[in-house]
């Protein structure tokens, strides 16, 4: 696929390409193609060719990276969305800064919705970190706190579910556990 593409949009190198299956609604691949200038996604059709969404460019932000990327029907419509767990890591510094991403398909294009922050750490303060799991329509995010104080941008230690609501990211139950 990486030569296909390396060949459609004429870079010098070969890109790195991201795939990540899932219905859209026919079965397929969400893409992800840096090519060392541009940053492109889109979804091609499983035969490798066909798009499904068609390839964008997308701006990109110093120090901010797709660390995991996931799929799974979220609002029960019969069609995927892609959940991405971004990532913000100035350079120079301890700091980092995750959260979700989640992308739906809507008449051949996407619609992105911003998710809570899954891991935060601040060296001078302290931070927390999350692991995340897909369940059924869901996404669950146990959430642990780490020494010191916890950043305001972290949930609450314990388990939050979340789900996909009119295009946007809602919680629909927490279980705060204490320290």
């Amino acid at each position: 696929m990486a030569k296909h593409l390396q060949a459609r949009w004429n870079t010098p190198a070969p890109p790195i390409v991201r795939c990540t299956p899932g219905l859209f609604p026919t079965p397929g691949f969400f893409v992800e193609v840096d090519d060392g200038t541009t940053n492109r996604t889109g979804v091609l059709a499983d035969d490798g060719t066909t798009e499904l969404v068609a390839f964008a460019s997308e701006s990109t932000v110093v120090a901010t990276t797709v660390v995991e990327c996931s799929t799974v029907d979220l609002d029960g419509d019969g069609v995927d969305e892609i959940v991405e767990t971004w990532q913000r890591a100035p350079q120079g510094t301890m700091a980092a800064t995750n959260w979700l991403e989640v992308r739906s398909v809507r008449e051949h294009a996407f619609a992105k919705a911003r998710g809570p922050f899954t891991s935060v750490y601040h060296p001078d303060l302290g931070g927390c970190s999350a692991e995340v799991k897909l369940a059924g329509h869901t996404i669950v995010v146990e959430v642990h706190n780490l020494p010191g104080i916890p950043p305001s941008d972290c949930l609450a230690q314990g388990t939050h579910t979340f789900a996909l609501d009119k295009g946007a990211v809602i919680e629909l139950a927490a279980r705060v556990t204490s320290r």
